[in-house]
């Protein structure tokens, strides 16, 4: 995961070494000019650094500071490319109503995916989504 001024992220599963890159497959999504999903996505790494204090342990009800905005329930309403798309951050966590990353992960990956940009009249600013895989050479 990279944060980049509250309005840009990369999440994926690439690791940052020559075989992440040319060796496995791996799958990822950089998501520009979105502050709201921006949000959501520095709640869950304030998730994992918070577990990363040392002798930490899970809490019995996770504050309310960690919801994201967005979940299956309520994703983010989104036009790309002229098709009305919804899209939420799953986690390896079910802290309310959001799905694990194990499930939103595998049913992205049996769906075909592409790029998808949309221009914000409000702003200016111009959101684009990727889904980015990598395969295994021959």
């Amino acid at each position: 995961m990279l944060l980049v001024d509250g309005k840009h992220f990369y999440v994926g599963s690439a690791n940052f070494d020559w075989r992440a890159l040319t060796q496995v497959k791996e799958l990822g999504a950089s998501v520009y000019n979105c502050s709201c999903l921006a949000e959501d996505m520095q709640k869950i790494f304030d998730v994992y650094w918070f577990m990363g204090k040392p002798n930490q342990s899970l809490p019995h009800q996770w504050p309310m500071k960690y919801s994201t905005s967005f979940n299956r329930f309520t994703p983010l309403k989104v036009q790309l490319n002229n098709t009305r798309s919804t899209v939420y951050l799953a986690r390896d966590w079910s802290q309310d109503n959001s799905e694990t990353d194990h499930k939103t992960t595998t049913r992205l990956i049996t769906r075909q995916q592409r790029d998808w940009s949309q221009d914000n009249s409000e702003t200016g600013h111009k959101t684009t989504v990727r889904l980015i895989t990598r395969q295994q050479r021959d």
